[in-house]
């Protein structure tokens, strides 16, 4: 707004003179046969009207040209919000990758437990054992991290280049992307592919495998069984310690899928509310982004057997995208429909119009 005058900035209203108006007035002059001062009079007022307003439209237009869209707060805010819940929807795939992994390992441990299979030192073990796993520690900056499988690599902290969900921009401007000092001339002539697949020097994965997160992948250790090892000293005897570690490898299956159910709610639940504020086609880019991470999510998961569950779950949501992705195109393809329409109409009445007014003018002739 401040490119305004200062009198559009305070106006409530603009108002324009109506040329087409105006000529209806003057046509209705003419069949009324008035004098040839007064239609002389009307050509011209009616030229210099219509000079005017075009002039002014223009203007207007050009003024209108030249704004950059700014964003309100509130579309800042929801920009944000999907871009944290696509962060949250990664986190709570790779989890539910993670947990299904230890799953499938407790079942082979029950499986030998429950045939005497195993021995004194493997139940000393299982019960001693500690796992270190990967969490994401949220932060006020956003930096670049690698979500490719098995991958929690911090490749750019505090990132310099500003948040971008585009893999083109991150692989063209991100400094864990730059290698030589010929980069910079590189870097405007390379195509769109080859920034995408520049290889990270930090981890060596694609760009299009890394992502801008408020986040960073964080590693931590904890006991599997705090209780368990106590309890395995306190027994006397084969049978005991064979009881102590199948009661171990049980409760730790049922806290895992107890866990395995929250995390598998929480992705449906997160892509519901990922679809419900992706509003038009400018969360477009940010819906790709977050379709192309599951799909490298999914693609870990086939990788892995007995992943079947967590497979249709990760597809669903993939779907749910892609039909919210659709909706969003087609309701474009509308409302160019319209725009270009309306733009034909005020097209033909402008040239309506102009015609006329030449036809006017000529007569002065």
């Amino acid at each position: 707004m401040a490119g305004l005058p200062e009198t559009l900035r305070k106006s409530k209203h603009w108002t324009l003179e109506n040329p087409l108006a105006f000529h209806k007035r003057y046509q209705h002059e003419v069949n009324a046969g008035g004098s040839e001062i007064t239609l002389k009079e009307g050509r011209e007022r009616l030229e210099t009207i219509y000079k005017k307003t075009v002039m002014t439209l223009n203007e207007w237009l050009g003024w209108a040209d030249a704004r950059c869209p700014q964003p309100t707060h509130e579309i800042n805010r929801l920009y944000q919000t999907i871009v944290d819940i696509e962060a949250q929807i990664e986190a709570a795939i790779s989890l539910m990758t993670r947990l299904g992994e230890r799953r499938r390992e407790l079942q082979t441990a029950q499986y030998g437990l429950e045939n005497h299979r195993t021995s004194k030192s493997a139940i000393q073990a299982l019960c001693s054992k500690t796992t270190d796993y990967w969490e994401r520690e949220p932060d006020d900056n956003h930096h670049t991290l690698c979500i490719a499988s098995d991958c929690y690599s911090n490749c750019h902290v505090n990132c310099l280049v500003p948040f971008t969900l585009d893999p083109i921009k991150i692989g063209r401007f991100c400094l864990a992307f730059m290698y030589s000092v010929d980069d910079a001339r590189r870097t405007n002539t390379e195509s769109d592919d080859a920034a995408k697949s520049r290889r990270c020097n930090h981890c060596s994965h694609a760009a299009w495998e890394h992502r801008h997160y408020k986040n960073k992948h964080v590693r931590r250790t904890r006991a599997l069984h705090p209780t368990a090892k106590n309890d395995l000293a306190k027994a006397e005897t084969e049978e005991q310690r064979l009881e102590v570690a199948k009661r171990v490898v049980q409760e730790e299956l049922d806290s895992i899928q107890l866990e395995l159910d929250t995390v598998q709610a929480k992705v449906n639940s997160l892509v519901d509310a990922y679809n419900s504020k992706s509003l038009n086609k400018n969360f477009a880019g940010h819906i790709n982004s977050a379709i192309q991470m599951m799909e490298l999510r999914l693609e870990e998961l086939k990788s892995k057997p007995g992943t079947e569950h967590e497979r249709g779950i990760v597809q669903s949501a993939i779907q749910k995208l892609k039909s919210k992705l659709d909706v969003l195109r087609k309701s474009q393809e509308r409302k160019s429909g319209v725009i270009n329409h309306v733009r034909g109409a005020v097209g033909d009445a402008v040239g309506a119009l102009g015609t006329a007014l030449t036809g006017v003018i000529r007569g002065i002739v």
